[in-house]
């Protein structure tokens, strides 16, 4: 229940909407609890492990993590969720988790109904994460992350759950940061402010390794950022934005639908790596668009297809005899800039056929491939996801 009492949560940032000024991560008709982390601490101050149950102690997570006075980034430590957090009914935004390095595990539980609306640099749950974070088995049902000005004055990264992966760790190694068992179930992301967005992690910076592996994405993500410059266009994604690093993208699925005013991906928006074939058995059975139309762009700088949008001429992204696409949706895996390698047109023509696969003729071996998910696809031939 909703206590119509409750002292408000602040912010230093504002921003308005709808003619009313909020506070930036504000949650009105709510107290942060934070005797999880305090309570638990002054028993045990070397604790490593917390758990959240509540709306209350999700706001207060975030707060810990973005307050100076805790200094608290959770390195080493592990976040878990005891059960589903629902903030149906709470008026406000959810400010973004500006830095976090430790674990955090939804035990497959659903945050429902969360709602960011921010302009700062990297926006999601969680805006930045780094080398040894972990996020594992959260599910994001319903609600929405929205960027609306168009005067950020950076690239801007946004994705549902993370924003962007930073300086994390080494493909020699094993090393890096790890998105693992996640879903986005209907949490929509929408930009007229950030130009590059995606249902998951919105970028994989430079240096970066950072591991995303038997994710969903089932939510529209949409970017309608766009200024009178060629070069300026959006890009969106369902599962992560850009790669300008080594990162993997293993058995991934995107059923949500895909829009963009320059780059769209089913899995991925554009590939600037040399990591060769980093994305393997990944699936897209849903709508991919970009750009739209009457844009000013050049021809080799825009395009969408269904498991990656915009390829470079380093190598070739994706592994043509593990990931498919229904191409009743999107009828090309890929768009290739002008520039192609001989290796990448080699692919091209030896595989994309085969990766020609329908949504009901996958469903069988979608369901093995998340055998531990908490929800399975449904047969037929529409796209859906069902609590099992």
């Amino acid at each position: 229940m909703v206590n119509e009492n409750a002292k408000r949560t602040t912010t230093k940032n504002t921003i308005f909407e709808s003619s009313k000024m909020y506070a930036l991560g504000e949650i009105r008709n709510i107290v942060a609890s934070k005797e999880w982390y305090e309570g638990v601490l002054s028993e045990n101050s070397s604790a490593t492990e917390f758990v959240i149950d509540t709306p209350e102690e999700l706001i207060a997570f975030v707060q810990i993590a973005n307050d100076d006075n805790y200094n608290e980034s959770f390195s080493g430590k592990t976040v878990k969720m005891g059960a589903d957090i629902d903030l149906n009914g709470y008026e406000g935004s959810i400010v973004p988790i500006k830095h976090f390095h430790g674990t955090f595990d939804g035990q497959n539980h659903s945050i429902k109904n969360m709602r960011i609306v921010s302009n700062e640099e990297n926006v999601g749950l969680f805006g930045c994460i780094y080398q040894e974070a972990v996020i594992k088995n959260v599910v994001l049902q319903g609600g929405e992350v929205v960027s609306t000005s168009k005067d950020v004055n950076n690239d801007g990264y946004m994705g549902a759950l993370v924003g962007c992966a930073f300086k994390s760790g080494s493909i020699s190694d094993g090393s890096g940061a790890q998105i693992i068992n996640c879903i986005n179930l209907g949490c929509r992301v929408v930009s007229s402010g950030h130009k590059n967005v995606a249902g998951i992690l919105g970028f994989a910076a430079l240096e970066t390794h950072v591991t995303i592996r038997n994710c969903i994405n089932a939510a529209a993500v949409e970017c309608n950022y766009w200024i009178s410059d060629p070069a300026t266009g959006g890009n969106a994604a369902g599962i992560l934005n850009a790669n300008d690093s080594d990162s993997s993208v293993a058995d991934c699925v995107n059923i949500g639908s895909i829009h963009s005013t320059k780059v769209a991906g089913g899995i991925i928006s554009s590939s600037y790596s040399e990591n060769y074939k980093f994305i393997t058995g990944c699936y897209n059975a849903s709508q991919v668009v970009a750009p739209q139309e009457n844009m000013p762009w050049q021809w080799d700088s825009y395009g969408s297809a269904a498991i990656v949008g915009v390829v470079d001429s380093y190598s070739t992204p994706f592994d043509y005899l593990t990931c498919a696409y229904d191409d009743n949706l999107c009828d090309t895996p890929f768009w290739a800039c002008a520039n192609w390698s001989n290796e990448l047109t080699t692919e091209y023509n030896k595989g994309w056929t085969s990766m020609k696969k329908s949504y009901s003729t996958m469903v069988s071996s979608l369901n093995a491939t998340f055998s531990d998910s908490p929800y399975r696809f449904v047969e037929g031939n529409t796209p859906a996801l069902v609590k099992k």
